[in-house]
């Protein structure tokens, strides 16, 4: 689990995501999507939230996403 402080003071948690959820996330080929898709997952966020949010808190969640997957997903 990573907290994650955004620049209006609100603190995000993210776990881990589950294989489940990179799996079903890789189906989209559009990477933005497919990284929406799984910080919407791992943050209990909808999908609307995170399109909603201000460019650079969205840029800290996916740097956050990224250091559980090692790697960018392709």
């Amino acid at each position: 689990m990573k907290k994650i402080v955004l620049a209006n003071g609100q603190t995000i948690d993210m776990s881990c995501p589950t294989v489940r959820v990179v799996k079903n996330a890789m189906k989209t080929e559009d990477e933005m999507e497919m990284i929406i898709g799984l910080i919407s997952a791992t943050c209990n966020l909808s999908k609307d939230d995170v399109e909603g949010m201000a460019f650079p808190d969205y840029m800290k969640l996916q740097e956050a996403l990224l250091s559980f997957l090692g790697r960018a997903p392709k």
